[in-house]
């Protein structure tokens, strides 16, 4: 089961190449300014660590006969207050799945992945 994050580590691509420190000092300090959406250094960091697993899940998905990976966008990781939708979710959709899977006469080769 996969429950990693599709969202990639972007901001607005508008402000990208006029985008300084100082600039967004002055947003945070700013009530009225403009909000800038960029990612935080923890963030950045965390994605950065999951790259490896992310890159070994494709390897993963190739020799598996079932493949499972929820709906999670919406979820944070580091939510704690969404673990209980999180279960409830992954669980509603992992029996979804396998009873889909169960009705499907294949060869283990040829199954697929959700």
């Amino acid at each position: 089961m996969d429950v990693a994050s599709k969202v990639e580590l972007t901001g607005p691509e508008a402000t990208l190449p006029s985008l300084s420190g100082w600039g967004q000092l002055w947003s945070r300090l700013n009530p009225f300014g403009p909000k800038h959406a960029v990612p935080t250094i923890f963030h950045i960091l965390t994605r950065s660590a999951m790259l490896t697993t992310i890159s070994n899940a494709e390897a993963v998905k190739a020799s598996a006969d079932l493949y499972l990976q929820p709906p999670t966008h919406g979820i944070s990781l580091f939510d704690w207050s969404a673990l209980d939708e999180l279960a409830e979710t992954g669980y509603r959709y992992t029996m979804e799945q396998l009873e889909q899977w169960h009705r499907e006469p294949c060869e283990p080769s040829e199954r697929r992945t959700s």
